[in-house]
């Protein structure tokens, strides 16, 4: 039975508060009254916000597109950046005189960093439909500091400061995009020139060669290919009337001819006139610089000179001429005169066949003068589509730019301007008091379990019975010493003293953390009486 392990019941444990509460009564005050003290003296922090509403675009997209399509969240961000600079927030502490009581001590970096803690930036978001999700439709900027003017005047400066870097920011990005649009339409423009003026010197220099003439040489070459035909036709014959020529003078000369043999002596004005009249029948035919017209010419000339020298020599036999001496001349007219004709045919079938063969080059070279021109013209339709894209892209940058200048495109707005806070937001001092009150409780509750247990002593029959197993016969009250009594008094005095200390702790606690305390008196008499 002495090896039982005694249990502590509830009864027990009110005997140990009994017991043990002069000793718990003064942890517990002090501790409490401490963290009274405490959380009065923590300086009280403010919080001014001002909230910046994200207004849509006033006129639908479908009519006119920003230049700035960025996400809301990316342009807070790249806003909150922007603001949020050196020089802007040196600016900000300069002004207002921010940490005056602390700025020497401290480095310009620390004021910088020290300042961005006290700045807040909180997002309103909500639900825009299914395929969106939750988006932000507002946010808050604020600041902290122990003076609610302050705070006001600073969150003032920062809402102001975000309207304007978001104004300038969405002007500047839209500026910026229409002057590389207008860049780029510069290039693709000279490029077009330049393109242009390859195409037109290519095709002046193969004039000739041009796709677009092909079926027209096609068709020259042709009419050269028949004319060269006709050419050879024409000289074979020119050449059997000359055979046939040189014959007929071979026999006249031989006086194998009939003509002569018959024929009677004609006088050189009869030749002159039947020449005459043949060049006149040539005339009528052909134009002055015809072979035959020439030929006949030399041939009136010849006679003309026959008779004149004949009428010097005063012969008459002079001024008379043979008929065989006629067509023997006849003949040789018609000789030279189809000599002529051959050598002409003979140049006229050179140009024929210079012509052919420059038709056949033309013709051979326009593939790869078309393929040549295809390329280059791909390549302008190319940059002329591309041209005509940021043309287009240009203007409508444009008219972006001018909506953002009229500030009908997405904007910042201020919602709800900063205000002076009336009340700080920390310390919590209830928060604070709750706590001490619940730490003060646990550290006098553990010191006096600690001492109960370090005693090592039983209090009371019903443990003694449990380790015995047996009652006890008498159970003798605890007489207490003249020494003991005198302590118990000293004990009530400092109780007396620390519960008059806990009352105006209490009370202080009162007047600064819920209310006054003449209100909350006056209330407390309303509700009673």
């Amino acid at each position: 039975m002495m090896g039982n392990r005694y249990e502590l019941s509830l009864t027990d444990y009110f005997g140990i508060l009994k017991r043990r509460w002069p000793i718990m009564a003064g942890p517990f005050l002090f501790l409490f009254s401490l963290t009274i003290i405490i959380s009065l003296n923590i300086p009280p922090t403010f919080r001014s916000e001002g909230t910046i509403l994200i207004e849509s675009q006033k006129i639908p997209d479908d009519l006119i597109r920003s230049t700035v399509t960025s996400y809301a969240d990316e342009r807070i961000q790249v806003i909150q950046q922007l603001v949020m600079t050196r020089d802007h927030l040196l600016r900000i502490i300069e002004k207002y005189d921010l940490f005056s009581d602390i700025r020497n001590s401290m480095s310009v970096s620390e004021q910088i960093d020290l300042i961005r803690e006290k700045i807040t930036i909180t997002k309103v978001t909500g639900d825009a439909g299914s395929s969106r999700g939750r988006t932000t439709l507002a946010f808050k900027v604020g600041f902290e500091s122990n003076s609610p003017k302050l705070s006001h005047s600073v969150a003032n400066e920062l809402v102001t400061l975000f309207l304007e870097e978001n104004v300038k920011a969405r002007t500047r990005r839209a500026s910026e995009t229409t002057q590389f649009l207008t860049q780029e339409a510069g290039k693709l423009k000279s490029e077009l020139e330049s393109i242009e003026e390859k195409i037109a010197t290519y095709k002046q220099e193969y004039s000739d060669s041009l796709p677009e003439h092909l079926d027209l040489h096609i068709k020259m070459l042709e009419r050269a290919e028949a004319s060269i035909l006709s050419q050879h036709r024409d000289i074979k014959a020119a050449g059997d009337e000359l055979r046939f020529l040189q014959l007929e003078k071979t026999a006249i000369q031989r006086g194998a001819s009939q003509n002569t043999q018959s024929a009677a002596p004609v006088t050189r004005e009869q030749a002159l006139t039947a020449a005459q009249d043949n060049l006149a029948r040539l005339k009528a035919r052909y134009s002055p610089q015809h072979p035959d017209v020439v030929r006949q010419q030399h041939q009136i000339d010849k006679i003309r000179m026959m008779t004149d020298r004949a009428i010097t020599e005063q012969s008459p036999d002079n001024l008379i001429i043979s008929s065989v001496d006629l067509d023997s001349a006849r003949v040789g007219a018609k000789i030279a005169s189809a000599i002529e004709k051959e050598e002409s045919l003979q140049r006229e079938l050179e140009q024929l066949v210079n012509e052919r063969d420059r038709l056949e080059n033309i013709i051979i070279q326009t593939p790869q003068v078309q393929r040549a021109l295809t390329s280059l013209n791909r390549n302008y339709d190319n940059t002329l589509k591309k041209y005509k894209e940021i043309q287009s892209k240009e203007i409508e940058a444009k008219i972006a730019e001018s909506l953002e200048e009229a500030k009908k495109a997405e904007r910042f707005s201020v919602l709800e301007p900063p205000v002076q806070p009336e009340k700080p937001i920390k310390p919590n001092r209830k928060k604070i008091a709750a706590a001490g009150f619940v730490f003060a409780m646990a550290a006098a509750i553990a010191l006096a379990v600690l001492l109960e247990f370090k005693n090592g002593r039983l209090f009371g029959s019903r443990p003694l019975t449990q380790l015995l197993g047996e009652k006890p016969l008498v159970i003798i009250p605890y007489i207490a010493t003249s020494k003991e009594l005198a302590h118990a008094k000293m004990v009530k005095r400092g109780l007396l003293a620390g519960g008059a200390l806990t009352t105006v702790t209490v009370l202080v606690g009162i007047h600064f953390l819920f209310m006054p305390l003449d209100i909350f008196m006056f209330k407390l008499l309303a509700k009673i009486g």
